[in-house]
């Protein structure tokens, strides 16, 4: 309970962030049992797991960058060649 009212005071002046946050929370269908969107669950659940491993901040910001890099560097270079008529 502490923790969701600390967050809500930090997001309280920054309507921007939060319809960020629902934005990709739906195109990724983050959602709970009641198809509710629940992005500030994943948010505690994240920051849970950061303080169990005694993780700083900022090591937390250095690894979602390089779990990211690591995960597109699956994928090809982005491209702006037209894709439609390709087959």
């Amino acid at each position: 309970m502490l923790f969701q009212q600390a967050m809500e005071r930090a997001l309280a002046n920054n309507r921007p962030l939060i319809r960020q946050m629902n934005a990709t929370c739906h195109r990724l269908s983050i959602l709970d049992q009641q198809q509710q969107l629940n992005w500030r669950a994943e948010v505690k659940s994240i920051a849970d797991a950061a303080r169990a491993n005694n993780q700083s901040p900022d090591a937390i910001r250095h690894l979602g960058k390089a779990s990211a890099d690591q995960l597109l560097a699956h994928f090809p270079k982005p491209t702006n060649r037209d894709l439609t008529d390709c087959c």
